[in-house]
């Protein structure tokens, strides 16, 4: 039996939307904040069940109260051991995530239960813990102090930028030719008039280039 002072209640209540109908993401939503403040004591079983009773009582319309068979439930969550689901399904009592309206006889009836109304506050310790998780990472990255992680170096661009006219010597202007980039965004700017292709621009570019170079 777990004592529930020891752990963070279920808010069914924050899982509604206005018109008092539960919401399936906001519920499955609530669930990992739970189980996120209760590490070591919530299992794979626990949350494949709670999220099956919720496309269950989903697809009948978000009843108030639905029946949940025990062999339906245990092929659902893939439980073969009845002991393990008992132990599941009591968990989940438990920690406030259903109310049993009603308990089963025997293994021909069904449970019927409802979800939750607990009003208990949820921490939302989830999302604070992700994005401090983000922040680290991006930190041990950009830093490279960490000694798990790889630092990332941008490489330094070290193309000249060639200067488009010279210093004047004597008072005059030598004149310097326009680089590749140059030529091909003038022939993108002309595109629309001569309908070239990228292609075409780039390779008039290098035409021009390799005129000019044969000149000179």
């Amino acid at each position: 039996m777990v004592c529930r002072d020891n752990i963070t209640q279920f808010n069914y209540s924050m899982a509604k939307t206005n018109d008092s109908k539960p919401n399936g993401y906001a519920l499955s939503r609530a669930w990992f904040d739970f189980a996120f403040e209760n590490q070591g004591m919530v299992s794979g079983n626990h949350g494949c069940m709670f999220l099956w009773f919720l496309e269950k009582n989903n697809r009948m319309g978000w009843a108030k109260q639905f029946g949940a068979p025990r062999d339906e439930t245990m092929a659902a969550v893939g439980i073969t051991s009845f002991n393990t689901y008992r132990k599941i399904f009591s968990d989940l009592v438990e920690w406030g995530f259903i109310n049993v309206i009603k308990e089963s006889k025997n293994q021909y009836t069904a449970h019927i239960i409802a979800l939750s109304k607990n009003d208990q506050p949820l921490i939302q310790a989830l999302d604070s813990a992700l994005i401090q998780a983000q922040g680290k990472h991006e930190y041990q990255h950009s830093s490279g102090t960490d000694t798990d992680s790889v630092a990332i170096i941008k490489p330094i661009n070290k193309e000249t930028i060639k200067p488009q006219t010279k210093k004047p010597i004597s008072g005059k202007t030598t004149f310097s030719p326009p680089t590749h980039i140059d030529l091909c965004n003038y022939f993108y700017e002309k595109s629309n008039d001569s309908k070239w292709t990228d292609h075409d621009c780039n390779f008039q570019a290098q035409k021009f280039i390799d005129f000019y170079s044969s000149k000179n």
